[in-house]
């Protein structure tokens, strides 16, 4: 589904106000569309795109917990665009933000929490608005209540037996449908505990603490020290040219491996798929300034472990296993000699490398984004993409933003 964002005449708003922004204020795509709402209220609101993917992340904390959770992480690439004087030694480089759910220690059954320290440390590179205004959609949601979405309502149906198998989870989610007003009073005290104190109180701090004795009452062991030395990996992206644009990716994931696969696109030879499904969801914004950004989240396994704390709301994720760790995949298109994004997308799923490599190759070969999501969406993989003819900043803002026909998501232009 796809809507189109229209901004009205009226007196001034202040940057951090919805309609602060008039005009083109950017484009979204999310795979749980009350996300995409809130990342549209961010740009709206004068935020980054990397605002407006923080607070969507934090949103499918509570409206697709399923996929995304406080205990589980993610990876996203994070582009800005630059003025054209900028000399090439000048120019910053595409970054790469890693914090997908890895154990301490090989063996572990538990993964640490990457989330809302990998999104933090993204925000602190790229934001413009306070974290506060990020998180707080989110606990509104869990505190208030926000209806069952039809695509947690699918992830409800599928994985039934893992919800059923685990008491707090069957307490929260059981009885759900789509349609159901769903409120988290439990997660909502986390959020809230991560807007006013920031992320020091998860990792070396009372809610870290609350999530360590919560776990181990759901017979979890996370460590204190292990917790308290996490820390996202954040370097260059990985780069790919093909012809006058770069495509550039997060080392190690899916979208790694669909760039390593483009040549099999132009070839004609079979593509590679997946070899599990760790059920994740993406997100991308781009923001009217030229920042853009791509980003896949999971925890592991559909509901991560199936273990939540009681106290805390948050549930326990299982670590990636490396056989899963190309059913998510985050793209962006960039072009280095003028310095401008030009498209960005995700791709979830077991069929995530094989959708990527044929959207990319479509894009490239000029297709129109709607031809090039619909030849990709065969390969079996919910995909959202973006992208502006003439890049972005351009005075001349033809874009789209779109999300796949099977995809239970929202794009928003």
């Amino acid at each position: 589904m796809s809507i189109a964002a229209l901004a009205g005449c009226g007196p001034r708003v202040e940057v951090g106000q919805v309609d602060a922004v008039t005009g083109f204020i950017g484009l979204i795509a999310a795979d749980e569309p009350r996300s995409a709402l809130v990342g549209r209220d961010i740009l709206s609101a004068g935020g980054s795109a990397v605002d407006a993917a923080v607070a969507m992340a934090f949103t499918q904390t509570v409206t697709l917990p399923s996929r995304v959770g406080l205990g589980g992480g993610g990876a996203c690439v994070v582009y800005k665009a630059q003025p054209r004087r900028t000399k090439p030694k000048e120019a910053e480089p595409p970054r790469a933000y890693a914090f997908l759910p890895q154990a301490a220690v090989p063996g572990e059954t538990v993964a640490l929490p990457g989330f809302a320290r990998g999104l933090f440390t993204m925000h602190a590179d790229y934001g413009v608005l306070r974290l506060p205004q990020l998180v707080s959609p989110a606990e509104q949601l869990a505190r208030f209540g926000v209806q069952v979405s039809p695509a947690f309502a699918a992830d409800l149906a599928a994985y039934r037996e893992v919800i059923s198998a685990s008491p707090t989870l069957a307490r929260s989610f059981g009885n759900l449908a789509q349609g159901n007003q769903m409120t988290r009073p439990d997660l909502a005290s986390s959020l809230g505990s991560l807007r006013t104190e920031g992320p020091g109180t998860l990792y070396a701090g009372p809610l870290g603490r609350r999530m360590i004795e919560d776990f181990a009452q759901a017979g979890i062991t996370l460590r204190a020290d292990e917790l308290r030395a996490y820390q996202p990996a954040k370097g260059d992206a990985l780069t790919r040219s093909l012809g006058n644009f770069d495509m550039v990716t997060v080392p190690g994931t899916g979208g790694a491996a669909a760039l390593d696969a483009l040549s099999t696109v132009r070839t004609g030879t079979t593509l590679p798929v997946a070899g599990q499904d760790a059920v994740q969801s993406g997100i991308l914004a781009i923001d009217q300034y030229g920042q853009a950004v791509a980003c896949t989240f999971t925890q592991g396994a559909p509901f991560g472990t199936g273990r939540m704390g009681d106290d805390t709301g948050i549930i326990a994720a299982r670590p990636l296993d490396p056989a899963a760790t190309a059913s998510g995949a985050a793209v962006l298109a960039v072009n280095t000699n003028i310095y401008k994004p030009y498209m960005a997308a995700t791709a979830t799923g077991e069929g995530a490398v094989p959708a990527m490599s044929r959207l990319i190759g479509s894009f490239y070969g000029g297709e129109p984004l709607d031809d090039s999501l619909a030849a990709a969406a065969t390969a079996g993989a919910d995909i959202g993409a973006a992208a502006c003819t003439n890049g972005i900043p351009s005075d001349d803002q033809r874009c789209n933003a779109i999300v796949s026909p099977s995809s239970s998501g929202l794009a928003i232009r």
